[in-house]
């Protein structure tokens, strides 16, 4: 996964865009959600996030724990983001993840799918 993730970012944005494209255009009331949003802070804020999911996914340190209290609170709490959209994020991510990394198989995918099974379960999914 960590070998994934240098893969990805050697795309620069390219990676960001792509997936966001077909994140917001997968639905609606998604679109509506990103109307506003200024998207090069999305880009870093989703690369950071990503890398903490990744660290969690070993272990549970005070640090990683705390930005994922944080991004549940903000996505839960403020935001009400409906539970359905973080399913659509993560099949997203995984399409997006398989066309840019050139190693992508299925261990890959294996991999990231229990990092944000494991996130998405702190969400309450």
């Amino acid at each position: 996964m960590f070998n994934s993730f240098k893969r990805i970012q050697e795309f620069g944005n390219d990676f960001w865009e792509t997936f966001y494209f077909r994140f917001v255009q997968s639905n609606v009331e998604i679109q509506i959600l990103f109307k506003d949003t200024n998207m090069e802070n999305q880009y870093r804020m989703l690369s950071q996030s990503i890398s903490y999911i990744m660290l969690n996914s070993n272990s549970e340190s005070p640090h990683t724990t705390k930005h994922m209290v944080e991004l549940i609170t903000l996505h839960n709490k403020k935001l009400k983001i409906p539970k359905a959209h973080f399913i659509v994020w993560k099949e997203c991510f995984l399409s997006t993840l398989k066309d840019f990394d050139p190693s992508y198989d299925e261990l890959v995918e294996k991999t990231w799918c229990e990092a944000i099974d494991k996130m998405l379960a702190k969400f309450g999914i």
